[in-house]
């Protein structure tokens, strides 16, 4: 039987897609594994170029286009393997790296998600929240605070460390590239579809952790995430997409706990924030999302 299956939630990003599935197929072990491609509402011929070059994969059309986190539900209930691996599709992903994650996996079934140590262009790891955030971090993180003292020791605590190790129990996790629980996933619910883009991932594993479940980092292994790849395409809209996530993310977890100033005085300042962004990719030659 079959023990995972491969999701990818793809949008106009085809050869990056095609990269994403080559550097499984390289996998000795992908013969095993079930891949799907959901296209979700693709302009660029996505489909018909993963049937060609791919034939084992599944292709799923979402017409018209559904959010990442519907998409990505979509895509688990199109499976039925006891672990599903969402991996974006522009991230590459080094042979062995989804055998140790299984074996991870397996060493457990308290674990309802892993994932690995996630590298950046150049082979640098790049950061994101490994832990819960609080709306103090977000303040910090939006303000550009995160390196400078003494607000680097609340960005700190919530990245956490990003560089080779044994595993780690952490709070959350990316989905670049993270390997999932089935019977997690059906205790906990799905991927909340209120996030159109954006913060789903780490919404899902806060709440595998409030529920008593284990989230693990594996940085022995690792792939390769090229971040703006899929923010080139109309990076303006992809950035209202992210604060839009970002306030939600605030109003779902902190919104009732918060006093009314301090709900006023993040939510003004995200509005801030999101503004500038938008001046300023609009102000480069070369379009990305900038946040």
């Amino acid at each position: 039987m079959t023990e995972l299956s491969i999701v990818s939630v793809v949008h106009d990003t085809r050869e990056a897609a095609l990269r994403m599935l080559a550097s499984l197929s390289a996998d000795p072990d992908h013969t095993e594994w079930d891949v799907v491609v959901v296209d979700n509402e693709s302009s660029d011929g996505l489909g018909a170029s993963v049937r060609e070059r791919f034939p084992a994969a599944r292709v799923i059309r979402n017409e018209p286009q559904r959010g990442f986190a519907a998409g990505l539900n979509g895509a688990i209930g199109s499976t039925a393997t006891p672990l599903i691996a969402h991996v974006s599709p522009n991230t590459v992903v080094r042979p062995g790296t989804m055998s140790r994650i299984l074996a991870v996996m397996r060493s457990d079934p308290r674990i309802a998600a892993a994932g690995p140590l996630i590298l950046g262009p150049g082979s640098r790891p790049q950061r994101h929240g490994m832990y819960r955030p609080r709306p103090v971090t977000a303040l910090i993180v939006l303000a550009g605070l995160s390196d400078v003292p003494p607000f680097d020791r609340e960005a700190e605590r919530y990245y956490g460390t990003h560089r080779p190790g044994p595993p780690v129990d952490v709070e959350q996790l990316t989905a670049a590239c993270l390997v999932i629980r089935r019977a997690a996933f059906e205790a906990i619910g799905p991927f909340d579809e209120r996030f159109f883009v954006y913060a789903e991932d780490a919404d899902w594993c806060l709440r595998a952790s409030a529920a008593g479940w284990r989230v693990v980092f594996v940085p022995d292994v690792s792939v390769v995430h090229e971040k703006a790849a899929t923010s080139q395409m109309r990076s303006g809209k992809v950035i209202r997409a992210y604060y839009r996530s970002m306030r939600a993310f605030y109003r779902k977890h902190y919104g009732a706990g918060s006093s009314i100033p301090a709900r006023a005085f993040w939510l003004g300042g995200s509005y801030v924030k999101e503004a500038t962004a938008l001046v300023a990719n609009a102000l480069r030659r070369k379009k990305g999302l900038r946040y």
